[in-house]
């Protein structure tokens, strides 16, 4: 390290130390590699001591939405006055929005660091008017080359996405493959038979309301192939994977541009019904998306105490060779009621409530869409009320007006998500509502019911369609108690049947 160094117009810098910037960028210009091997290469022929060379492999442009985790660590080492001299390739590696590009240079103007710039060969000083200038020009002209280049690539893709060509990342569940005519490559997007199965699973269970948290953990247990999978930072499947699986409209065979939907050129992989219906799942705003998933007992927690109206527990006994529990109240014992009886006689009533015809008869599938269309509409209006209320603190229109127009928006508002309360039936019961239709054309619909609950019914669900259909009270027992008496089922659940206060829910809309 020199004790002072001579710039091109005879100004002298002190105990330069360099802090050196690398970026990626398209074309035939210098690589991360190549920008680091020159900034050790300048501080070695200048003399310079070297700080750290800090480096991004991902665009500095206006339009890019990846962090760049190394520039931000250069800015706070910066600030921390751990170097004295900011060495760049080119201005437009720095950054290529105009704004971000100026704060870089008043906060390199307030601390007196210079700014080297190898691919003009000399040093500037922003504190020195012509040097801020022919930088600051450079910062701009980084941005308009950046605005040309997106405005290209638009042009080039409202045509391209009319024609229903896939763009960007391969979606999960898909594969790329391209042909050639002549020089041009022709894109196709296909089925992937090793994870396309997945991704009609994830639609199939969301759409029976089942819980995220829920998918998350069945599907790292059983090793499938996550679409981060092979990738450096895999971090399998989350909550996040799922929910933007369920929410691309690629899998309906639909791609979105600059905020319009065209139909895509490549095969759906699930129904619009059943898209539709994974989103109504999702956008509903009562839905617990940290609720447990696996309740091993039919009612507990679910059914109360007719006592005290607590919830009930099951509590198996102290013999773990016995299977039998029993269903108490947790906040008193104030009643307990032998659980496998309870557990028999709701899930008769379920199956006699999807037997009557008025349930296999009222599913309408269009109402998904039409629940998601009445909840956007509201969203909208909240939209408006916001921008009003901004013109109304800046003084854009009177108190009087805008009191006037939110009354108004807010009733528009409301009215839009009742028509979707009134629309909405919760899709687990949706679910159960369908099988009863099917099972309706049998000669015994209660039959088919029944397998259908006891063979193919996993636990959480048949607990979500309790909680949804149903409310059950426990009472305590106020004759003789039948202790260890020999009943037959039959008068067990007799005695059950007593003790028990089964009513469906009126707000189900059925």
């Amino acid at each position: 390290m020199t004790a002072a160094t001579t710039r091109q117009d005879g100004l002298r810098i002190a105990e330069v130390v360099l802090g050196g910037y690398t970026r990626q960028s398209k074309g035939n210009e210098a690589s991360t590699g190549e920008q680091d091997s020159l900034c050790r290469d300048r501080s070695r022929v200048e003399e310079w001591q070297l700080y750290a060379v800090y480096g991004d492999k991902v665009s500095a442009s206006r339009y890019s939405k990846v962090g760049r985790d190394d520039w931000d660590r250069l800015l706070a080492d910066l600030k921390a006055g751990r170097f004295n001299v900011l060495w760049l390739w080119e201005c437009s590696r720095g950054d290529r929005k105009a704004s971000a590009w100026a704060i870089l240079l008043e906060t390199c103007q307030e601390l007196g660091v210079r700014i080297y710039v190898e691919n003009d060969g000399r040093m500037y000083d922003p504190r020195v008017d012509t040097d801020w200038r022919v930088l600051m020009s450079a910062g701009v002209d980084a941005e308009f080359e950046s605005r040309k280049t997106s405005g290209r690539l638009l042009r080039h893709m409202t045509p391209h996405a009319e024609a229903g060509k896939p763009y960007g990342p391969c979606p999960y569940g898909y594969r790329r493959d391209y042909t050639f005519e002549g020089s041009k490559r022709i894109v196709h997007q296909v089925e992937d038979p090793e994870t396309a199965w997945i991704v009609v699973e994830i639609f199939e269970r969301l759409g029976r309301a089942e819980a995220i948290s829920v998918l998350v953990r069945d599907f790292t247990e059983r090793g499938l192939r996550s679409p981060s999978a092979g990738r450096k930072n895999d971090k399998g499947w989350h909550r996040d994977t799922i929910r933007r699986i369920a929410m691309n409209p690629a899998y309906i065979g639909k791609r979105t541009h600059r905020g319009q939907v065209y139909d895509g050129d490549w095969k759906a992989l699930v129904t619009q019904s059943a898209f539709d219906k994974v989103q109504r799942v999702l956008s509903d705003p009562t839905r617990k998306t940290t609720r447990p998933g696996r309740g091993l007992y039919l009612l507990s927690h679910i059914a109360v105490c007719g006592e005290c109206g607590g919830k009930v527990q099951a509590r198996r006994r102290s013999d773990k060779a016995n299977r039998a529990f029993a269903y108490v109240c947790v906040k008193g014992n104030c009643s307990a009621l032998q659980g496998e009886w309870v557990d028999a006689i709701v899930r008769d009533a379920v199956i006699d409530w999807l037997s009557q015809p008025k349930v296999a008869n009222y599913l309408d599938a269009s109402s998904d869409t039409r629940v998601v269309a009445a909840r956007e509409e509201a969203a909208d209006f909240d939209r408006q009320i916001d921008e009003w209320t901004e013109a109304a603190e800046a003084g854009e229109v009177t108190p009087r007006s805008f009191a006037k127009i939110e009354s108004g928006l807010i009733a528009k508002r409301d009215a839009a998500l009742l028509r979707a309360a009134e629309m909405a039936t919760h899709p687990t019961l949706r679910e159960a509502i369908s099988k009863a239709r099917e099972a309706a054309s049998s000669a015994d619909p209660g039959a088919v019911l029944a397998d259908w609950w006891d063979d193919q019914l996993a636990m959480a669900t048949r607990r979500e369609i309790i909680r949804i259909l149903l409310s059950v009270t426990i009472h305590r027992n106020e004759g003789p108690s039948i202790g260890r008496t020999r009943l037959s089922w039959d008068e067990k659940i007799r005695h059950a049947r007593s003790r028990l206060t089964i009513k469906v829910n009126e707000d189900i809309g059925l």
